[in-house]
């Protein structure tokens, strides 16, 4: 009995362990940072979504990472943090998967507000030949002066916002719009003009977007 014990415990130990956080490929992280939030102090809000480290899966390659990982969407950076507490941030390359809450994230070239090629990290909502994307990001912005005796100062800020992309083939991701007349504008195909008809989608949100582009990626 006691041996079946001992056995039972060394096998939870190793299953621990195997779960806990696993030191990432040293070409894939920058160097090691401090771990404070270097905002300035009259900013308001967080660079980080979340600035807890959480549970998450780097996969590089074929090869997956058990990790504690938090998002800087302020400069669009996913940070680890190692058994030993150090914490580094993953250097942004195309072969990096992360997933975490849940949701799974991936470098992909879109355009931007000034029609220039960029690369950054997106959500993926809808996979295959035309894809939807997230971007969950957070942007400074400036202080403002209170312009009368009647209005008041607003302090700097990081505020998070949101922006979606579709994404055809090998193109570009471009910007769109959660309305049916964007979304079809872009995938300019009768067939998902009919669907869309057909089953009444007003495509205003992200569940009934990714219901059409799965439709459509299968045809």
């Amino acid at each position: 009995m006691m041996k079946k014990i001992l056995l039972s415990s060394l096998f939870l130990t190793a299953f621990t362990l195997s779960a806990q956080n696993i030191d990432l490929p040293t070409d894939y992280v920058r160097n090691t940072l401090d771990g404070k939030n270097d905002r300035q102090k009259n900013v308001v809000g967080s660079p980080y979504q979340n600035e807890d480290f959480q549970p998450g899966i780097v996969t590089i390659a074929d090869k997956s990472f058990n990790t504690s990982i938090r998002y800087n969407a302020l400069n669009d950076v996913f940070e680890t943090k190692n058994q030993v507490g150090e914490i580094t941030a993953l250097i942004r390359r195309p072969d990096i998967k992360i997933t975490m809450d849940g949701k799974q994230h991936k470098i992909q070239t879109y355009i931007d507000d000034n029609n220039m090629s960029k690369q950054r990290y997106f959500v993926i909502l809808a996979e295959g030949e035309t894809m939807l994307l997230k971007n969950e990001g957070i942007e400074f912005k400036e202080a403002q002066q209170a312009s009368s005796s009647y209005s008041q100062s607003k302090p700097a800020s990081l505020v998070p916002y949101t922006k979606y992309y579709l994404k055809r083939g090998d193109q570009k991701a471009v910007e769109v719009n959660l309305r049916k007349k964007s979304i079809l504008k872009i995938l300019d195909d009768k067939r998902a003009e009919k669907y869309v008809k057909e089953n009444k989608l007003k495509l205003k949100n992200e569940e009934e977007v990714v219901r059409v582009l799965n439709h459509y990626n299968s045809l």
